[in-house]
């Protein structure tokens, strides 16, 4: 008789919401996945004729969802007019990859 354990699932992200108050940035987002633990985050800036700019950051799930603020100072670069796009993805621990989420503000 064999059993048959299910593998490992790549996690889940959602973006809820990205705001701008003066010069920090709010982001809001779910993170969901089959294992418990530390999953960790990977968040980009990006603005057109700009060299982008990455932050990892670590979450911890108690169950297999949670939902997760954080918020930082942009680099000087992406708080001028126009565009700015921010990207996330989760990474558990086994290495499996979510998709890209990713939400824009425009300052005019």
């Amino acid at each position: 008789m064999t059993t048959t354990v299910a593998g490992n699932q790549a996690p889940k992200i959602r973006f809820i919401s990205l705001r701008h108050l003066g010069a920090r940035v709010y982001a809001r987002f779910r993170v969901c996945d089959d294992s418990l633990g530390k999953t960790t985050v990977v968040e980009r800036d990006n603005k057109a004729r700009a060299l982008s700019y990455r932050r990892r950051f670590t979450v911890v799930r108690g169950l297999s969802c949670g939902t997760f603020a954080r918020h930082w100072i942009p680099a000087p670069r992406f708080r001028t007019r126009g565009r700015y796009v921010v990207t996330l993805r989760a990474i558990d621990k086994s290495g499996a990859l979510s998709r890209l989420v990713a939400r824009s503000l425009v300052r005019r």
